[in-house]
């Protein structure tokens, strides 16, 4: 607790350290690692890390993430009727993102489609009274449309 980096990079791993010792048990005499010591020598540096996202992920995707969370916080402050159609380009994880945004700003979001084919959509949460008194007004909002019975004599 509290050490710096530095710090970190001077100590020695000591004896009672359960990696070294597995690796003396394997007949590891200091050095390199690897049948001819050609391997790191050094122990691996841990970072400490906060968020949820785990190995592999890098600047480019947060950077996506904050710039998907722009495009739908946007929409959710919009008076926008339409729907966000997002690709099926995105990956698994994309479309989590998207899952998990979306709800934070009280948006609706659900995938369509199978494998390479899987798209999402984010739309408003519609309210059918609402909806119904807007439709009455209007004739058509966003992607609804008021069909009215035709009258049969």
């Amino acid at each position: 607790m509290g050490r710096s980096d530095e710090e970190d990079m001077k100590q020695e791993i000591k004896e009672d350290n359960i990696g070294n010792q597995l690796l003396r048990k394997m007949g590891w005499k200091g050095g390199g690692l690897g049948r001819d010591g050609v391997g790191i020598a050094e122990p691996i540096k841990v970072k400490e890390q906060f968020s949820r996202e785990g190995l592999g992920m890098d600047a480019d995707i947060q950077l996506k993430k904050r710039d998907l969370e722009d495009v739908i916080r946007n929409y959710a402050s919009s008076d926008r009727q339409d729907d966000l159609r997002f690709s099926s380009e995105l990956t698994n994880d994309e479309r989590k993102q998207i899952h998990q945004i979306s709800q934070k700003y009280g948006l609706r979001s659900k995938s369509y489609g199978q494998g390479k084919q899987r798209f999402l959509i984010v739309s408003r949460k519609v309210h059918k009274e609402q909806l119904i008194g807007q439709l009455l007004q209007e004739g058509q909002v966003g992607r609804y449309a008021l069909i009215k019975p035709q009258v049969s004599q």
